[in-house]
């Protein structure tokens, strides 16, 4: 029977269906090397694609089994697909590697423009049934309007889908864009609850990658999404918002999104570990990861190449956690935090420092620290400056460019590698507090603390260098990075004499001054 047939009886039978494709034509398909089995909507209509799937234990799966048997599984299409095929590739600051994933099988397809969605499951309220644990695995989709979608219903939300090993908007042989228009979505969660989308590869979709909406306990990871939002100026890689708590988005690989690569207007998320590239891609949402939401915490994720800033806190939330993340390339500073009334789009630049908080700016407006001295000696590295009281401060290697400088010309971040974590007031050599500085490129604060910290000088960091801080408080967030400071070696003292040749005949006719000289 078909897939069609296959979700029909599922529809119509109690309990757990799980879906064993076992071919008994020759594969349809063929390339790179492969072949294998095809469906082929094209030129149909609503009503003649997949139905609509309602019963709770569903499985789509796409793994193919010898007819003889029934048991062996075939491999007609071996190998793997994605930037990941031949192993070896790994995202976030801690290297997690990139889970591969393999030629699927089943090819469900058209090559028009496109309708319907290839698998959409709902909550049906007439029969009252819930789609809780569905699964779709090991299939390439590509053609429709969306990939696999999912809605749940007040009183029926579904919980336990999952979502896995899939390559949604490419064909089976190769990651590449079939160009069909229309093909709005990848993967879409609305009203769910504890979904996981996994090992997959997503890409060439009009709007989001993945996105979710109302959603809780969500997790995303490990997938490979690239050029989404290829048509929607403000679609995203990953889109995490409307609402939802709680989502965990790791270890995924974000290739030039066309609005932000992950952007999140949720509180309590984990971003951690993921590679965002190439974000911004047409101009209108220009950062690799905005958190439109309070209370969420993004750390060591790799933020590249974006048009615009690395991370976005637009202006009214708080509360956000940016550490540890390694920053590059970006077309704006690494971390902008949107004054009031700022393009929470594209960021608005460095913000000065005023000494204060404002819950109408990004993270509160949250001063970032001033180094004015770092030294490496006798295999130590001590810095100094001023900080807000009891801040905890990140200290970082910097690579600045032009669009990182102030109006003095002196560029913030980017930081392009965690060095060490200090707090200010804990273990730190300078108590003075009541101190001020002004600067026309970082600002005014009249009551601030000194800070100094001696720790060993870190692996990698050499003399000549520059290194940046940001400063955090759980109430308020995190910071932008402050302004570079170049790393010195220690001071080097000359003990003698001066001499001055007044008759400008070469010899010393007097000392001028007597002492050290450094």
């Amino acid at each position: 029977g078909s897939i069609d047939q296959f979700v029909r009886n599922a529809n119509s039978i109690n309990g757990a269906n799980a879906m064993r494709f076992v071919p008994a034509v020759p594969t349809n398909g063929s390339g790179g090397g492969g072949t294998w089995w095809r469906v082929n909507y094209t030129g149909s209509i609503i009503g003649e694609t997949i139905t609509n799937i309602h019963d709770a234990g569903t499985s789509i799966d796409g793994t193919a089994f010898d007819l003889a048997n029934g048991a062996a599984v075939r491999n007609t299409n071996p190998g793997n697909i994605g930037a990941n095929a031949a192993g070896g590739v790994a995202v976030g600051v801690d290297n997690v590697a990139l889970p591969q994933v393999a030629r699927p099988e089943l090819e469900v397809m058209r090559s028009d423009s496109a309708v319907g969605v290839a698998f959409y499951f709902y909550s049906n309220g007439s029969t009252g049934q819930i789609p809780d644990n569905f699964a779709v695995r090991d299939v390439a989709t590509w053609g429709f309007v969306g990939g696999v979608g999912m809605t749940g219903i007040a009183g029926m939300r579904p919980t336990g889908v999952v979502i896995e090993r899939n390559v949604i908007g490419s064909p089976p042989d190769g990651f590449v864009d079939p160009a069909i228009a229309g093909t709005l979505r990848g993967v879409s969660f609305i009203s769910t609850d504890a979904a996981t989308v996994r090992d997959n590869l997503i890409g060439f979709v009009d709007t989001n990658g993945v996105s979710a909406s109302g959603v809780t306990g969500t997790s995303i990871t490990g997938n490979e999404i690239r050029e989404a939002g290829q048509v929607d100026a403000v679609a995203d890689g990953i889109n995490y918002g409307g609402t939802s708590t709680t989502g965990t988005i790791t270890g995924n690989l974000v290739v030039d999104s066309g609005g932000m690569g992950i952007d999140g207007t949720a509180t309590g998320n984990l971003v951690e570990n993921n590679t965002v590239t190439g974000s911004g891609q047409l101009a209108t949402q220009t950062a690799g990861i905005r958190q439109t939401g309070s209370g969420n915490t993004v750390r060591h994720n790799v933020i590249t190449g974006s048009t615009g800033p690395g991370i976005i806190a637009p202006d009214t939330v708080n509360a956000n956690s940016f550490t540890e993340n390694h920053f590059a390339s970006n077309g704006s500073i690494a971390i902008d935090l949107v004054e009031a009334g700022g393009d929470n789009g594209t960021g608005d630049g460095i913000m000065l420092n005023d000494g204060g908080i404002d819950a109408a700016d990004g993270n509160d407006g949250l001063d970032y620290p001033i180094i004015d001295s770092a030294v490496i000696s006798g295999g130590n590295l001590t810095v100094t400056g001023f900080a807000r009281a009891g801040v905890t401060i990140e200290f970082y290697e910097a690579v600045g460019a032009a669009n990182d400088n102030n109006a003095s010309g002196d560029p913030h971040g980017e930081g392009v590698a965690y060095l060490f974590t200090s707090v200010e007031g804990v273990a730190d050599a300078d108590a003075t507090t009541g101190a001020s500085y002004t600067d026309p490129g970082y600002g005014t604060d009249g009551n601030v603390n000194r800070f100094s910290f001696t720790v060993a000088a870190p692996a990698g960091l050499v003399i000549g260098e520059e290194i940046s801080p940001t400063a955090y408080l759980a109430a308020n967030g995190t910071s932008e990075f402050g302004p570079n400071f170049t790393v010195t070696g220690p001071l080097t003292t000359i003990a003698g004499t001066i001499f001055v040749d007044e008759a400008g005949d070469g010899l010393a006719d007097g000392p001028i001054g007597v002492g050290p000289v450094s």
